[in-house]
């Protein structure tokens, strides 16, 4: 209220573009996707925060509220195992926004029926 800055650097509130899809979200809020998305864990929460109502996601950090079963999915897909397909179909998956350095994008940048849409140092967006 008071416009005091909490944080040791007295930056403010703000996410870290190294650890969050900053970028990549500034990117999605010009260039809306559509259909759904299957999105990082742990950017569930700053996705909804940003680009809600309009964007949903996948998963975020209440798994007690969709159960174990999705989370079961969710680590299917993520690591690209077993028939890590199938569940994705199961989803009607149409893109994903998942680290750069993650499992599933390596798989996903050699499937020809997958497109990037956007990249950089933290994250890639995927489109089918």
């Amino acid at each position: 209220v008071s416009g005091q800055k909490l944080d040791a650097e007295k930056l403010g509130n703000i996410f870290d573009p190294n650890h969050f899809p900053v970028h990549a979200v500034d990117w999605l809020s010009e260039h809306p996707q559509s259909g759904n998305v299957f999105n990082e864990f742990t950017w569930g929460g700053y996705i909804l925060f940003r680009l809600w109502p309009e964007q949903r996601v996948f998963i975020d950090g209440q798994t007690d509220f969709y159960g174990p079963g999705l989370v079961e999915d969710y680590l299917t897909i993520l690591s690209a195992k077993d028939d890590w397909e199938s569940v994705l179909e199961t989803y009607r998956i149409d893109w994903v926004l998942l680290p750069s350095d993650s499992s599933l994008v390596k798989v996903l940048k050699l499937n020809p029926g997958w497109h990037i849409l956007y990249e950089d140092e933290t994250c890639v967006i995927l489109r089918k």
